[in-house]
């Protein structure tokens, strides 16, 4: 089974009291459209600017440390979630949704593949990098779960001017179809 849409769980999200559980309720509603779970680096990631902002670490080491700690988050998100499993590469997703696995992403084997396939700084963040990887691996859909959304309804240009996602982010979106999604709403209703 070929993933149809790409997942990006904002890693925030892993501090919500209930996220596995809320989260696979949520995929379970999805249309037959298998997806692949990018999760952002969150705390993990803030833990990396923060000793850049101090150590002046140079952009391609933290890009990469972050990157890194965007695989911490995944493996986090694992535990969380039920039927969760762990996966490194395309061949390896459509494996696990044919087991009836929802499949998390560990980017950094893709990305040490394809190394400078996106700038390094802090301008690209995991949601640059989950449309990255939506647009190399050919998956039409994009969804960014985020825990506080509301802003612009408009699209990626707007969204990024309102801090709701990477400066870089509208330069990959415009080739995907992308939906931003308030987790706080949805787990509301």
């Amino acid at each position: 089974m070929a993933p149809k849409r790409v997942v990006k769980v904002g890693g925030s999200l892993l501090m919500e009291p209930g996220i596995g559980p809320w989260l696979a309720r949520w995929l379970n509603q999805l249309p037959a459209d298998p997806p692949i779970l990018v999760v952002g680096g969150g705390p993990f990631a803030d833990v990396i600017r923060q000793a850049d902002a101090a150590h002046g670490l140079g952009d391609r080491a933290a890009h990469w440390l972050a990157i890194d700690a965007m695989g911490l988050a995944a493996e986090l998100l694992v535990q969380l979630l039920p039927d969760a499993c762990l996966v490194r590469e395309l061949a390896a997703v459509e494996a696990a949704l044919d087991q009836g696995c929802w499949p998390v992403l560990l980017v950094g084997d893709a990305l040490r593949r394809r190394p400078d396939a996106l700038p390094h700084s802090w301008d690209v963040t995991s949601d640059s990098i989950a449309a990255w990887l939506a647009l190399e691996w050919s998956v039409p859909r994009l969804t960014l779960l985020k825990r506080r959304a509301a802003g612009p309804p408009s699209g990626p240009r707007e969204w990024a001017a309102a801090g709701l996602v990477d400066p870089y982010f509208p330069t990959l979106a415009s080739r995907l179809d992308v939906e931003l999604l308030d987790f706080s709403a949805k787990s509301s209703g």
